[in-house]
C-alpha cells in the first residue's frame, strides 16, 4: 500500500515510523508511572491499616469480627495493587521496551537499505552525465572538423591533399561521436531500466517493509495495552472478592448475640440499690415512725423499714403463712434470668432459668421469694421474668 501510495513520501514515512516508535515508548513510561503509583498506594493502605489496629480491638464479636474483615480485605487489596505492580512491569514495560529497541532496528535497516538504492541510482545518473557529456564533447569535435572540412572545400587555394585530410578527419570525428552516442544510448536505457526496477519494485517494497513493521509495532502495543487492562481486571476481580468477603461477614452480624454475650462476660454481682428513705437518719434526731406507706407490711401485719442496702433475713412465718394459708390464692411462679448469688444476708441464690415462688413483690425492688425445697430470701425484681 505504502509503495504504491507514497513512492514520493519518504520523508513523511520517516518521520511517521520515527514517532509510532517514540510512541511506544510514552506508553512505556505511563505504564512506568501507573506501576510506581500501585506500589505507593499499597504501602499507603498498609500503613492505614497498621494505624488502625490495636491489639485492644474486639475480636470475639459478630461486630468485631466484620472489622476484622475489613483490615484484612485492605491488606488483602495491597497486595493485589503490589502484584498489578509487578505485573505491569514485567509484562507491559518489558514487552514494550524490546517492542521500541526490536523495531527502530527493523526500521533502520530498511532506511539503510533505501539509502543504498538511491545510492546506486544517484550514482547511475552520474555516470550517465559523464556520458554525455563525453558525447557532447565528440559531437562537438565532429561538428567542428565538418565545418573545417566545409571552410577548405570552399577556398580555391585548397589543395585535394589538405581537403582530402580534412574530410577524412571529419569523418572520423563523426564517427567517434556515433560510438559514443550508441554508447550513451545503451547507457541510458540501463539506468532507465535500473530506475523501472527502483521505483516499482524495490522502493515499494521497502516502504510496504516499513509499513509492515509499523503494523507490527502497533499490533504489539495494542497487545501489551491490552495486557495492562488485563492487569487491571484480574487485580478488580480480587478486590471485589476480597470485598464480598466483608458482605459475607456482615451478613453474620447479629447485635442481639453481641450484647448478650457483653452482659455475660461483664455481668455484676452486685444488687439493684434498694429504695431511698424518706429522711437521712444521720441528720435527723429521732427519726419518726413510719407511716403506712413507707413501710411494707407482712402476711402477719409486720413492718419492715424501706433501705438502700441489701434486704432484711425474710421472717420464716411469712413465707410458710403466704405459701399455706387457705385464705390466699397459690403463690404466683416466675422464670430467673440471670444467675444470682443472694451472698447477702437475706438473700435467695437462684440459678438462670429457674423457676421460683413469689411470696411478695412490694414494688420495692426486692421480691420475696421461695423455691420448692423451703429455701426462702429476697432476689432483685429484674432477675426475674
Amino acid at each position: 500500500m505504502w509503495g504504491d501510495l507514497l513512492w514520493d513520501k519518504q520523508e513523511l514515512i520517516e518521520r511517521h515510523t520515527d514517532q509510532n516508535i517514540e510512541f511506544v515508548g510514552k506508553c512505556r513510561t505511563f505504564v512506568g508511572h501507573i506501576a510506581q503509583a500501585e506500589i505507593e498506594f499499597a504501602k499507603r493502605l498498609r500503613a492505614i491499616v497498621k494505624e488502625s489496629s490495636s491489639a485492644d480491638d474486639d475480636t470475639t464479636s459478630t461486630c468485631g469480627k466484620v472489622w476484622q474483615s475489613v483490615l484484612q480485605s485492605v491488606n488483602k487489596v495491597a497486595e493485589q495493587h503490589e502484584g498489578t505492580s509487578t505485573a505491569l512491569l514485567a509484562q507491559v514495560c518489558t514487552p514494550m521496551k524490546q517492542i521500541m529497541k526490536t523495531k527502530a532496528q527493523e526500521r533502520q535497516d530498511v532506511l539503510k537499505q533505501i539509502a543504498k538504492l538511491r545510492e546506486a541510482q544517484a550514482k547511475a545518473i552520474a555516470n550517465l552525465e559523464k556520458s554525455r557529456k563525453k558525447y557532447e564533447k565528440h559531437e562537438k569535435d565532429a561538428e567542428t572538423a565538418r565545418i573545417h572540412f566545409e571552410k577548405l572545400e570552399k577556398l580555391e587555394s585548397t589543395t585535394k591533399k589538405k581537403e582530402q585530410e580534412a574530410r577524412l578527419k571529419w569523418a572520423a570525428k563523426a564517427k567517434e561521436a556515433e560510438a559514443v552516442l550508441r554508447t550513451l544510448e545503451d547507457e541510458a536505457d540501463g539506468v532507465n531500466r535500473g530506475r523501472v526496477v527502483f521505483y516499482k519494485q524495490d522502493l515499494p517494497a521497502a516502504y510496504n517493509s516499513l509499513q509492515a513493521i509499523d503494523e507490527s509495532r502497533a499490533e504489539n502495543l495494542v497487545s501489551n495495552l491490552s495486557e495492562f487492562a488485563k492487569c487491571y481486571k484480574n487485580a478488580m476481580t480480587a478486590n471485589i472478592q476480597a470485598m464480598e468477603t466483608v458482605q459475607q461477614t456482615a451478613q453474620g452480624h447479629k447485635k442481639h448475640d453481641d450484647s448478650a454475650g457483653f452482659a455475660t462476660a461483664n455481668k455484676t454481682s452486685t444488687p439493684l440499690p434498694g429504695n431511698l428513705p424518706v429522711l437521712d437518719k444521720k441528720n435527723v434526731k429521732g427519726s419518726p415512725k413510719p407511716s403506712p406507706s413507707v413501710g411494707r407490711k407482712s402476711p402477719k401485719g409486720h413492718r419492715r423499714q424501706q433501705s438502700t442496702g441489701p434486704p432484711p433475713e425474710p421472717e420464716e412465718d411469712d413465707i410458710e403463712s403466704a405459701a399455706s394459708s387457705p385464705e390466699k390464692p397459690a403463690m404466683p411462679q416466675r422464670q430467673v434470668l440471670y444467675d444470682f448469688a443472694g451472698s447477702n444476708d437475706g438473700e435467695l441464690p437462684v440459678a438462670a432459668s429457674e423457676t421460683i415462688f413469689v411470696a411478695e413483690d412490694d414494688g420495692s425492688g426486692w421480691v420475696l421469694c421461695a423455691k420448692t425445697d423451703g429455701q426462702r430470701g429476697y432476689v432483685p425484681a429484674s432477675y426475674l421474668e
